[in-house]
C-alpha cells in the first residue's frame, strides 16, 4: 500500500469538506427556493381565482347567464398565464379559456377553486413548467459555480497546505541532512508554528543528548588508543631487540614471533581507531577544510605500493585515470579510503582475476569505482561489510584483518559530504563507488 503524503492527506480532507458544505448549500437553497417559489405561485393562483370568481359574480348579476357572465369578465380582465374553467351548481362546464390558451397536461398544472355566491364554481389553473424551469436554471447555475468553486479551492488548498508544511518540510531536510554531515544543530525555529516547534524541541534534546553519548565514546576510543600505543610499541621494541638475539632458541622464538604478530596486529587496530575517530571528527568542519584534492593523482600515488605489496597482481590491475579529477578535503583520510578499496578488491580476489580502478568527473560529482572479478560480496551482506569490525564467513576463514577498511571509507566519503555505495560488477565479483562532490559544486 502506497503512502500519502501529510500535505495528500490535509488537501483531501479538504476537498471533502469542502464538496460536503457545497453539497448542502445548493441542495438547501434549491429546495428552500423551490419552496418559496411554490408558495408564490400557490398566491397568485389563489388570488388570480378571487379575481376571476368576482368578476364573473358582477357579470352575472347583469347577464344572468353563467356562460355569457363569464365570457364577459375574462375578456374584460383577462388573466394572463391562468386557464379559468367556470361550471354551474351541477358540475357542469359552461365556460372555459383553456381553448384560446392552450391546453395543459394535468401533471404539469396546478389549479385553485372559488365559489360563486349564486352557486357554481370558478377555477384557476396555471403551469408550473415556469417553475420548474426556474429550478432547473438555479441548479444549474449553483452547480457551475460549485466547479468553480472547488476547483478555486483545490488550487489555494493545495497552495496553502505546501505553505503551511514548509517547516515540517525544513525539519525533515535538515534532520536528514544531520545524518549526513553527522554534526549536531538545533532544529528548531523562533518562527515555526507551535506543533513544529515541539516536535522540533524534542528532537534538539534527543540530538543533544546522543551528541553526548557519541563525543563521549569517541573520546573513550581516541584516549583508550593513545593510552594502548605507548605499552604496544615498547613491547614491539622489546620483542624486535630479544628476536635480534642471535643466541635465541628456536623453540623460543617461534613464540616470540607469534607474540610479535598479534602486537602487530594490535596495534594496527589502534592506529585504525584513532584513523576512524579523525574521519568522523576531523573533517566534520569540512566547510573550512577545504584542500583541493586530485583523486586521480591520489590513486595513481598508491598504485606502485600496492603493487610493491602484491609483486603477483600487477598485471590484474587495470586503471583508468584521468589528469584531474579534484574534491575539497583531507588528502590523507582519502588516500586512506581510496586504499582501503583497492586492498580490499585484491585480497578477495585470486591470481589472473582483474581489478579496475576508474576515476571519473563531471560538474558535480567525482567518482572512485573499484571492481573486480572475484566472488563478490552476498546480498545479505551488503550492508553489514559497512559496519566497524564485520568480517564475512569467508574472510574469516581464508584472510586476515580487522574488518575496518569499508567502514572507515564509508565514513570519509559521508564526512566530506559523499558516500559509498556496494553493487554488482560486470566483471563478476564487486563493484564499490565512492562518490564526493566536485570542488566546483561545493564552491
Amino acid at each position: 500500500m502506497s503512502q500519502r503524503s501529510l500535505a495528500a492527506r490535509l488537501l483531501s480532507l479538504q476537498l471533502l469538506l469542502v464538496s460536503i458544505a457545497i453539497i448542502l448549500i445548493a441542495v438547501s437553497t434549491v429546495w428552500l427556493t423551490d419552496r418559496l417559489l411554490v408558495h408564490e405561485e400557490g398566491k397568485a393562483l389563489a388570488d388570480a381565482a378571487a379575481r376571476a370568481a368576482a368578476g364573473i359574480a358582477g357579470e352575472w348579476n347583469e347577464e344572468k347567464d353563467l356562460a355569457r357572465a363569464a365570457r364577459s369578465a375574462t375578456e374584460e380582465s383577462p388573466l394572463l398565464g391562468h386557464e379559468i374553467d367556470v361550471f354551474d351548481q351541477n358540475r357542469h362546464l359552461v365556460f372555459t379559456t383553456s381553448r384560446r390558451l392552450g391546453s395543459a397536461d394535468s401533471t404539469r398544472t396546478r389549479q385553485h377553486a372559488v365559489r360563486l355566491p349564486q352557486g357554481g364554481w370558478v377555477i384557476a389553473r396555471v403551469s408550473t413548467a415556469p417553475r420548474r424551469r426556474a429550478v432547473a436554471a438555479l441548479l444549474a447555475v449553483l452547480t457551475a459555480v460549485s466547479l468553480v468553486v472547488f476547483t478555486l479551492t483545490f488550487a489555494a488548498s493545495r497552495i496553502l497546505a505546501r505553505r503551511e508544511l514548509k517547516p515540517l518540510a525544513r525539519l525533515a531536510r535538515e534532520a536528514d541532512q544531520l545524518a549526513r554531515d553527522m554534526r549536531i544543530r538545533p532544529l528548531r525555529k523562533d518562527d515555526d508554528p507551535i506543533e513544529v516547534g515541539t516536535v522540533a524541541t524534542a528532537f534538539d534534546r534527543l540530538l543533544a543528548r546522543l551528541d553526548e553519548f557519541l563525543e563521549s565514546e569517541r573520546n573513550f576510543t581516541r584516549d583508550a588508543a593513545h593510552e594502548l600505543r605507548t605499552p604496544l610499541t615498547v613491547i614491539s621494541g622489546e620483542l624486535e631487540y630479544t628476536l635480534a638475539d642471535q643466541a635465541l632458541p628456536s623453540a623460543h622464538r617461534a613464540h616470540l614471533e607469534s607474540a610479535r604478530s598479534q602486537a602487530r596486529a594490535l596495534s594496527d587496530l589502534v592506529d585504525a581507531l584513532l584513523f576512524l575517530r579523525s574521519a568522523e571528527g576531523g573533517t566534520a568542519n569540512r566547510e573550512r577544510a577545504g584542500d583541493p584534492v586530485n583523486l586521480a593523482d591520489v590513486a595513481r600515488d598508491l598504485i606502485p605500493a600496492i603493487q610493491s605489496e602484491n609483486p603477483s597482481r600487477s598485471a590484474d590491475l587495470d586503471l583508468h585515470l584521468p589528469d584531474e579529477a579534484l574534491v575539497a578535503g583531507d588528502v590523507e583520510l582519502l588516500a586512506a579510503a581510496v586504499r582501503n578499496l583497492m586492498e580490499n578488491a585484491i585480497k578477495f580476489t585470486g591470481d589472473r582475476q582483474p581489478v579496475r580502478v576508474t576515476v571519473a568527473a563531471d560538474a558535480d560529482w567525482v567518482r572512485v569505482a573499484v571492481e573486480d572479478g572475484g566472488p563478490g560480496i552476498p546480498a545479505a551482506e551488503a550492508e553489514r561489510v559497512f559496519d566497524p569490525f564485520y568480517r564475512g564467513a569467508e574472510a574469516r576463514a581464508t584472510r586476515s584483518g580487522l574488518g575496518l577498511g569499508l567502514s572507515l571509507a564509508r565514513r570519509v566519503a559521508r564526512a566530506h559530504g559523499g558516500e559509498l555505495r556496494l553493487d554488482r560488477s560486470e566483471l563478476g565479483g564487486a563493484l564499490l563507488e565512492l562518490r564526493l562532490p566536485a570542488l566546483r559544486s561545493r564552491s
